[in-house]
């Protein structure tokens, strides 16, 4: 037998080392090039589920969490996104809007400006009661000029605060003191 040199005997352990590193390192590439932009695989430790992404949300759900699906006694969805505005703000601002038509005629008439055409005032809707704020109106005129209509101090508004510039021809055919705003030149 061949005589062993000082050292031969036993193989050393660092290779084995090198080489579980070296198998870790290529495995962990290779997930992460199969996840493609996920990339989930390499920085979720192992046994751990990564999070649903919502892709498939049609599924149905298996998990009970306690929460009942269909309350009956829920008169309104509370995540409603656009809930229906209160029909009785929606006249008043309506209301008060083709109220005005007469206020602003009178007044053109006595500062010798031209009255405001009729059809801006005809066919005007609510566009939106503003959440959090139903005493603030938004209404298009009936050629589409978008104005805001606060109700709690009898007024409009070209914006959603009083010193919102106020489109013509409101601007020179109102007055200031209902048509509340900055001059539109």
């Amino acid at each position: 037998m061949m005589a062993m040199r000082q050292g031969q005997g036993r193989p050393r352990r660092g290779w084995m080392t090198a080489m579980v590193l070296v198998a870790i390192a290529l495995l962990a590439g290779c997930a992460e090039a199969s996840d493609g932009a996920a990339g989930t695989a390499a920085e979720e430790p192992l046994g751990v589920v990564p999070p649903d992404d919502g892709a498939d949300d049609d599924a149905p759900d298996d998990r009970d969490d306690g929460a009942a699906l269909d309350d009956p006694d829920d008169d309104a969805a509370p995540d409603d996104p656009d809930p229906a505005p209160d029909p009785a703000v929606v006249a008043a601002a309506i209301e008060r809007f083709e109220a005005t038509e007469e206020i602003c005629a009178d007044h053109a008439d006595a500062v010798g400006n031209p009255p405001i055409d009729p059809e801006h005032f005809d066919g005007a809707e609510v566009v939106e009661v503003r959440p959090g704020d139903p005493d603030l109106v938004v209404i298009q005129d009936g050629v589409g000029v978008e104005l805001f209509v606060a109700l709690d101090r009898d007024e409009v508004w070209g914006g959603p605060e009083p010193d919102a510039v106020m489109p013509a021809p409101y601007s020179f055919g109102c007055p200031p003191e209902v048509y509340v705003g900055t001059l539109d030149h």
